[in-house]
């Protein structure tokens, strides 16, 4: 390991001579583009140095250009500025400046700056979870490269959309742009780049579970990281390994390379990386039942979590030292941590719905700026066409007058005759004119307003649908589905969850308090507290997951003092494996049924009638109803909007209808079914308006 730690201070050296070699030259350079130059190249040298001094190096790099005129320099700075605001999370700052750089880049027809610029929005958006935004990006960023022939923007940008898919866990659309991505690189033979595809590509097979992959790519991306001397991302790979050794349950394996990413963190001073190595080999000591060690490394990692203020650390360590504790019968200790850990993950919960609200304020301040920047461009056409038109007036009226003076006396008396007319008609036309422009303003007022409003309830729109489970993720779980999901507004207050952890399968379909705006911001808490209750917490009872959803939304709603009387009903399964090649259905319900169809015999399982949220005064119990379903069979959770919906003669469908209906199309194919379904809904709807939001979920079992 000598040979490696010598190389890095040799490197070390290199980059610090380096940058005291452009400190010199800049210090004697003139003010000329050259000096500009420097400036860039020491912004770009400081960037991952000190976010301050690179800011300093391209306000100067701005400055100076501006003074020169030099709008390649002036495009360049804005692009350096805006990755230290990036850096600093103030992402509405970064898009003005990189919308600046564009149009510059523009101008001069600056194609890989424009590339440079997209790649950075996509980067804003992906921070922010826009993900349709990034993606948008990113790929305009990759055809900006396609036409100057740049591999390695391509390469880059291939990259940049497989973590787009990566963070939106559709981990199979990530691997195909991550393989993309390395085809290119390898091209080029670039190390960086295909030390990043293969690292990625080990992180979305271990996400997977396809474990053997997901080593051969972490293998060959910490062969380069080892070859080019890069120790910070030698340390993240073997981490990498480690864990996934970890998760196959091979502990000598995980401990050996979480022992040589110690080693080098160590070295490195990464305190945060070095708490993740004692987290995990406290977990690998603890699966080998050596508790006094797996307590010695836990509480390690504890204490450097604590000291640099990562909360969600904290609270993995906590979890991890209370199941140390609980193998060992140490049950005070086990259930002191779990408190612990249950107190930072509310504190982290909290945290993260005031983070969730400030990103979507950020993404709408950005949507907003893209709509302003298009209607500024609009608007500087029209006033270019209003010169063009005015400079043809002046030119038509200067040939005029030059036909006047060359004729004769008694024309010039005609013409003064119609001169006088045309002024008083020009007169009129002003005043005509002044009341249409006056009109035409108010006109775009009142426009403008509806357009915002509508911008924002179609961005509210994405967002809802993005939230929800894809066809690709409910195809991971059933061989067969179907989802009907109507709005009544162009938002909703229904949704519909899913999520699979220990081989069981825990759906959920959610109808909150109204619809459009204030139903689908229900629908949003409700959410995320599913996802806390589940995945975090790791509940699978149907009962405590009802139970618990009720006591967050009551929390969520007091602690913004709302007197609204708000709630949701709620119907949520889990499925399991059982004997005799059946399945085990565990069901409850807040004002909500379960149906199960099997052979066209129909099954109703009644929740109770309590609701989630409304009385925040009372606890609510909710009960487990338990049954076998047949491999085949079809389960449907609905809210309440398709049997609600109102036909002719102001008649509802009604729940009884609607059980009919399953039953008569319960031997089509799901696909089928829904069409069916939509058709018996249309045809008694008629003219009438949709009432409420519908969301009807078939499962084939």
């Amino acid at each position: 390991m000598l040979w490696l730690w010598g190389g890095l201070s040799q490197i070390t050296l290199a980059q610090s001579n380096q940058t005291d070699s452009l400190i010199q030259l800049l210090k004697k350079a003139n003010l000329n583009t050259y000096k500009v130059r420097l400036l860039i190249r020491l912004a770009d040298e400081f960037q991952h140095k000190s976010v301050p001094q690179s800011l300093q190096y391209a306000k100067e790099a701005r400055k100076l250009s501006e003074k020169l005129n030099y709008k390649k320099g002036i495009g360049e700075a804005l692009y350096y500025m805006s990755i230290g605001k990036f850096h600093s999370s103030q992402y509405t700052v970064a898009q003005n400046y990189l919308n600046k750089a564009l149009v510059l880049y523009k101008s001069i027809d600056y194609k890989k700056g424009i590339a440079d610029v997209q790649k950075q929005l996509g980067k804003i958006y992906d921070r922010l979870g826009d993900y349709e935004k990034a993606l948008e990006y990113h790929i305009n960023s990759l055809r900006a490269n396609e036409i100057i022939a740049n591999k390695k923007g391509m390469a880059a940008a291939y990259l940049d959309i497989g973590r787009v898919y990566f963070h939106q866990s559709d981990y199979y659309k990530s691997l195909e742009y991550y393989r993309e991505g390395l085809v290119l690189a390898g091209e080029i033979d670039d190390d960086d780049l295909l030390a990043e595809g293969y690292k990625n590509m080990g992180m979305s097979y271990q996400k997977i579970q396809k474990f053997v992959q997901s080593l051969k790519y972490y293998r060959q991306g910490l062969k380069i990281y080892e070859r080019i001397e890069d120790h910070t991302n030698i340390a993240k790979t073997l981490l990498g390994i480690g864990n996934v050794y970890l998760d196959a349950e091979q502990p000598n394996k995980a401990l050996e390379h979480l022992l040589r990413a110690r080693e080098i963190q160590q070295k490195e001073k990464d305190r945060e990386g070095l708490g993740y190595a004692y987290l995990g080999i406290g977990k690998v000591y603890t699966l080998a039942k050596n508790y006094k060690r797996a307590t010695d490394y836990l509480g390690n990692s504890l204490r450097i979590f604590k000291s640099i203020g990562s909360k969600k650390p904290v609270s993995e360590a906590y979890l991890a030292l209370s199941q140390a504790y609980e193998k060992q019968d140490n049950y005070k200790q086990a259930h002191q941590n779990y408190q612990l850990y249950k107190t930072y993950s509310d504190s982290l919960f909290n945290e993260t719905q005031s983070l969730q609200i400030a990103e979507m304020e950020t993404r709408l301040n950005l949507r907003m700026q893209e709509l302003k920047v298009k209607r500024l461009s609009k608007e500087q056409e029209v006033k270019d066409e209003a010169i063009r038109l005015h400079k043809a007036d002046l030119s038509k009226q200067r040939t005029l007058l030059g036909i006047l003076m060359v004729s004769s006396v008694l024309i010039l008396a005609l013409a003064f005759v119609l001169l006088n007319s045309r002024r008083k008609l020009r007169r009129g036309n002003r005043k005509l004119l002044q009341k249409n422009r006056q009109i035409e303003r108010q006109k775009k007022v009142v426009e403008g307003q509806h357009r915002k409003i509508t911008d924002g309830l179609r961005y509210a729109e994405t967002i809802q649908l993005a939230v929800l489970p894809s066809d690709v993720r409910l195809n991971q779980f059933f061989r067969e589905h179907f989802v009907i999901y109507k709005a009544k507004d162009m938002v909703s207050g229904d949704f519909y969850w899913i999520e699979k952890l220990n081989n069981k399968i825990v759906v959920a379909v959610v109808d909150c308090t109204g619809h459009g705006v204030s139903g689908a911001f229900m629908s949003m808490i409700g959410n995320t507290l599913l996802n806390e209750i589940v995945r975090q917490k790791q509940i699978m009872s149907p009962a405590t997951i009802l139970s618990e959803l009720h006591n967050g939304v009551v929390e969520s709603l007091r602690k913004r003092e709302s007197n609204l009387d708000l709630g949701m009903e709620a119907c949520v399964c889990v499925l399991e494996d059982s004997e005799n090649a059946k399945q085990k259905l565990t069901f409850a319900g807040a004002k909500r049924p379960l149906y199960y169809i099997y052979e066209e015999k129909i099954t109703e399982i009644r929740g109770t009638r309590k609701a989630v949220g409304f009385d925040f005064g009372k606890t609510r119990v909710f009960k487990n109803q338990v049954q076998e379903v047949e491999q085949g069979g079809v389960i449907y959770l609905t809210t309440d909007g398709y049997g609600d919906q109102s036909g002719e003669n102001n008649k509802r469908l009604g729940s009884g209808r609607f059980k009919d209906l399953l039953v008569a199309y319960s031997k089509e194919p799901l696909i089928k079914q829904k069409e069916h379904l939509e058709k018996a809904l249309q045809k008694h709807q008629g003219d009438s308006l949709q009432r409420d939001d519908i969301t009807v979920l078939g499962l084939r079992v």
